[in-house]
């Protein structure tokens, strides 16, 4: 009978556990959501585009437009190379620094292909640059390089030995015996001043006073020219006068130390310099002490030569058009023009970088000149391939007239002999 007993109990039990296990929440349901794979980035594939240049005061320059033009085209690698300045062949890259002096090997050679098509795309106009300045880089009617730099000649004085001497400064009015009359007063022999420097390992003074008188050094066929024409030789003479007079230091000064730094050292008062030597001028703690102004005329003629520096597509290039692009960076952004007018050899070709820099000098050392002077009064060497060669043979074959061993007619000579 105690089973009867207990078994409500046992039934209420069991009622009580079912109406919890009723109560009892259900266990949340499980949802498992499907992640999309993301899409992976493209890769950029860059095109690489290679520079040759082979002047040491550009590194730093090229490495900061470098580093900005990349981050303007993630698409561009810019690999900068500095090459061989006496190889043109071992400078080659899809784009390269010539010298103008190299244009004839440069286009003869096949090294570099004609850019018009590529300036007009990239908005660069020849109407950018002086025709004087872009004549030495065409062959026939083909541009083959974009100008970066020129350069010509002006007289560069040191004033401090003006001053001392009691001598007016040169100027526009100033003709060739203007500043013969004046060597004298400004030379102090023993003293290790000099009227004026000349350098004997290039043709600059003898390239002025030649044309100046009429003369020529090259036919118009980049020929060297008759050396026995008596105007050739009394531009040649002018200079040989002045050495045989002691108002000029003698070739084995001149071995020594160049015309521009016998110039800031005070060892000569006047040199034919280039625009170029402002580079060095303006270095000095004593800027102010120099000055140039326009070459003296001669015969009633003011000439001077012009030489340059321009960038070149390769023809074997396969990125032309991005090689085009990085050199038209080059030369139109403005962070890239501000920073070449301070590393510039000459005077900026592009006409807005000229002035520029023109503007930012005012009229400190007057290098608006040498602007000046690469129109009218500049002529150009002759875009042949052996150009440089037949430079240096002249210049080697004049010094035995500068060391006054020789006469200019002796050797003149010499020079139509072997060349001819």
């Amino acid at each position: 009978m105690r089973i009867r007993r207990f078994l409500p109990i046992l039934l209420i039990g069991a009622a009580l556990t079912g109406l919890v296990a009723c109560g009892k929440e259900p266990e949340p349901e499980v949802i498992v959501e499907e992640v999309p794979t993301p899409t992976p980035t493209p890769e950029i594939v860059k095109t690489k585009v290679t520079y040759s240049y082979f002047d040491d005061s550009m590194e730093e320059w090229l490495k900061k437009c470098e580093a900005d033009y990349e981050a303007k085209h993630e698409d561009i690698d810019i690999i900068l190379k500095k090459g061989d300045p006496d190889n043109l062949s071992e400078r080659t890259a899809d784009a390269f620094l010539v010298d103008s002096m190299e244009m004839g090997e440069c286009i003869d050679s096949g090294l570099a292909t004609p850019i018009d098509s590529y300036m007009s795309k990239a908005g660069i106009r020849r109407d950018d640059y002086k025709e004087t300045v872009l004549n030495m880089f065409i062959k026939g009617s083909d541009l083959y390089a974009l100008p970066e730099s020129y350069d010509t000649v002006g007289l560069w004085y040191n004033k401090t030995i003006f001053d001392a001497s009691g001598v007016s400064y040169p100027n526009a009015d100033t003709g060739w015996m203007n500043v013969v009359d004046i060597l004298g007063s400004l030379t102090n022999e023993a003293g290790g001043v000099y009227g004026m420097a000349v350098d004997y390992d290039n043709l600059t003074p003898v390239m002025v006073t030649i044309a100046e008188m009429g003369g020529a050094i090259y036919d118009e066929e980049g020929k060297i020219a008759d050396f026995g024409n008596s105007l050739t030789k009394a531009g040649i003479r002018c200079f040989v006068d002045l050495i045989d007079a002691g108002y000029i230091p003698s070739v084995a000064s001149m071995n020594e130390k160049n015309a521009i730094n016998k110039l800031m050292d005070g060892e000569a008062a006047m040199i034919y310099g280039w625009a170029s030597d402002y580079l060095t001028v303006k270095a000095s703690e004593n800027v102010g002490n120099y000055n140039c102004t326009y070459l003296p005329t001669l015969s009633g003629n003011r000439v001077t030569p012009m030489v340059g520096r321009a960038n070149c597509i390769s023809e074997a290039s396969n990125c032309k058009k991005e090689a085009f692009e990085w050199i038209a960076f080059l030369t139109k952004d403005s962070e890239a023009m501000k920073g070449f007018t301070e590393i510039c050899h000459g005077i900026p070709a592009y006409n807005q970088t000229e002035q520029a820099l023109l503007g930012s000098i005012g009229e400190a050392n007057n290098l608006f000149i040498f602007a000046e002077e690469a129109g009218d009064n500049s002529y150009i060497l002759p875009i042949v391939p052996d150009i440089k060669e037949k430079q240096t043979f002249i210049s080697e074959e004049l010094l035995s007239a500068f060391e006054l061993k020789n006469s200019v007619d002796e050797a003149c000579i010499e020079i139509c002999s072997k060349f001819n």
